[in-house]
């Protein structure tokens, strides 16, 4: 029972806290200096308006603009870092309770954006699905919520942050990255080798959201980032790091204020590192070229073709192993 209160303590902490968002973003600014806390208020409550204009520019020209734009993957690791807690402290139904309230608070402390609410719709959907004992297709989560969303509100179809959400969740599904060839078994390979898997994971899982996410990015801006895989393979890896350091800090520094600025100095390496990563990127020649915005006509175009490809590469696949003809 004391772990039950212990948890019930920190989600009443959690969610009491997250009434503060302006306090949250002022603590940030506070602790850290200029671009560094910008990042920081973006990696953890969505948002690129605290950035410089140039700096903002450089994360647009190498396809990672999306780390500071609240959406699947802040929800994707909130949900780590509250399952890595909670299940260490009660059992498996408490602790699933645990990360969906999680979840919902922080989509609150997001802004209840389109595409933040997709994601946390979904993710408590799948973890639903984990509590009873049953298994969550991916896809069919997606269609079910981003119908339920349009239905309920049209206008998220104008959304280009929902509209980016839902084409990269189906590149995502399509890179399943917890499958790959390049180790057999990382946890025993060592540090290189567990690097290595990290960066062909996010490498594939990049191109693969690149692929569904273009033609729309196209249409509205016209401009494509060729350094886009490569960038965010070589930097993605620091956001979870430096989001479940600036959320200790935070934890911390609502009840005391020094402990959490002391924390938060941990994460300016790696915030400093990212926008410096940004900058020289974007300095590349050719790392973002104008090629003029693509119409609705050849967006629709675009993605009937792909699904096409798609279509006969799993028939091709299944036609050469039998056991996907299931899947």
């Amino acid at each position: 029972m004391s772990k039950k209160i212990f948890v019930l303590g920190l989600v009443l902490v959690f969610g009491g806290s997250l009434l503060l968002r302006s306090d949250f973003e002022g603590l940030v600014e506070s602790w850290l200096p200029g671009d560094e806390a910008g990042l920081a208020s973006g990696i953890l409550l969505g948002g690129s308006g605290k950035l410089s204009t140039g700096l903002k520019t450089a994360y647009r020209r190498v396809g990672m603009l999306h780390v500071v734009a609240a959406s699947g993957y802040n929800v994707t690791i909130i949900g780590g870092v509250a399952m890595a807690v909670a299940v260490k402290l009660v059992s498996k139904r408490w602790a699933i309770l645990f990360v969906v309230l999680s979840i919902i608070l922080y989509m609150y402390l997001a802004g209840m954006t389109a595409s933040v609410v997709r994601a946390g719709i979904m993710a408590i959907l799948t973890y639903a699905a984990l509590l009873l004992g049953r298994p969550a297709d991916g896809y069919w989560v997606l269609g079910i919520v981003t119908g339920l969303m349009l239905v309920i509100r049209p206008s998220y179809a104008e959304d280009l942050g929902f509209l980016l959400s839902v084409a990269a969740t189906v590149g995502v599904l399509q890179a399943n990255p917890v499958i790959l060839n390049v180790v057999k078994d990382p946890a025993s390979s060592g540090f290189f080798a567990m690097l290595r898997m990290t960066f062909f994971g996010d490498l594939k899982t990049t191109l693969w959201a690149q692929l569904f996410t273009t033609p729309i990015i196209l249409h509205y801006f016209g401009d494509l980032s060729l350094i886009a895989p490569v960038s965010n393979a070589l930097m993605l890896w620091i956001v979870p790091i430096a989001m479940q350091i600036l959320l200790l800090a935070l934890g911390m520094g609502v009840v005391w204020p020094f402990v959490g600025e002391l924390i938060s100095y941990l994460a300016y390496p790696f915030l400093r590192l990212m926008n410096l990563g940004a900058e020289f990127f974007s300095q590349l020649p050719l790392a973002s070229i104008s090629v003029g915005k693509m119409s609705w006509v050849w967006v629709g175009a675009y993605y009937v073709l792909l699904i096409v490809i798609l279509s006969l590469r799993r028939r091709i696949q299944a036609s050469l192993d039998p056991s996907l003809r299931s899947g």
